[in-house]
């Protein structure tokens, strides 16, 4: 499913690129002529982050020309990156995660609630199923294979977590016996929930958090209970650091609490330092 969706990007990328340099020989394709191929892309609003996708599949074409025997390609052409928006910063605060809860529709309850605390992708807690969670072992195993980095990892359920998909196993025994899907709306997966999803967001005065907030929000609220960085990003399936500092933002409140704890550090220090003088005097007296 994600190869074949990285795939389609990079078709998408080759076709883009075809329609600009069709009849261009490779030797021509210098930096003057990728300059007019920007230029072309902002022309026809094409984001920052489309046009580096397809300057990186222009590049990706020059390598492989310059690997092949004999070399296609002598002398590749720089190409410098455009800049692109800064990643989202939105979170979900505990308060504003129940307000939602408790405004959205049932059958989207559960979907929530596992992403506030998993951090897992959509299509992740969309496409889970029943023969991946063990709920006698309190368990979910991702196989290699169904997530986005193609690798498989762990996630085992405690708290609200596992009573909400307990609860959605009652359900579906009882109801729909032969769904396969921890989060269904009757009985079937769910394929659009956008407009419920909005409704509730607006109810709720939260009218620009997006679902997958919820994964940044997992990640820093691991951080914050001090789990350490390599186990949250096994919890999370952040595979590269790079990515995962993306996502591990800190917010005013994070800040304002390192404040805090490096003043109280101080604090401590002066403590122990004034209570060793006062040791010292006295077995000096």
């Amino acid at each position: 499913m994600n190869r074949r969706k990285s795939l389609d990007r990079a078709e998408l990328s080759v076709k883009q690129l075809g329609s600009f340099f069709d009849g261009v020989k490779i030797k021509e394709i210098a930096s003057n002529l990728i300059e007019r191929y920007i230029v072309a892309g902002k022309e026809d609003c094409d984001s920052n982050g489309t046009i580096n996708k397809e300057l990186s599949a222009l590049m990706q074409m020059f390598t492989l020309g310059a690997r092949h025997t004999p070399p296609k390609v002598i002398s590749p052409p720089f190409v410098a990156k455009l800049k692109e928006a800064p990643p989202r910063e939105g979170f979900f605060e505990y308060e504003e995660y129940i307000r939602l809860r408790d405004l959205l529709p049932d059958y989207l309850k559960t979907v929530l609630i596992i992403a506030y605390f998993t951090g897992m992708r959509k299509k992740e807690i969309l496409c889970l199923t029943w023969d991946q969670t063990n709920v006698f072992e309190k368990k979910i195993t991702l196989r290699a294979g169904t997530t986005k980095n193609d690798q498989g990892r762990a996630i085992f359920l405690s708290g609200d977590l596992y009573n909400a998909i307990l609860n959605q196993k009652k359900i579906r025994d009882n109801r729909y016996p032969d769904c396969p899907y921890v989060c269904f709306r009757e009985g079937r997966s769910i394929q659009k929930y956008q407009s419920a999803w909005h409704t509730a967001c607006k109810n709720a005065g939260q009218i620009w958090k997006l679902l997958h907030d919820n994964r940044r929000t997992a990640v820093r609220n691991m951080s914050r209970a001090g789990i350490p960085d390599t186990v949250t990003m096994k919890i999370s399936g952040h595979k590269t650091r790079s990515v995962f500092n993306r996502y591990n933002i800190s917010s005013e409140d994070d800040l304002h609490i390192a404040t805090e704890k490096i003043a109280k550090a101080n604090q401590d220090k002066q403590v122990s330092i004034h209570q060793a003088e006062n040791l010292s005097q006295f077995y000096h007296n």
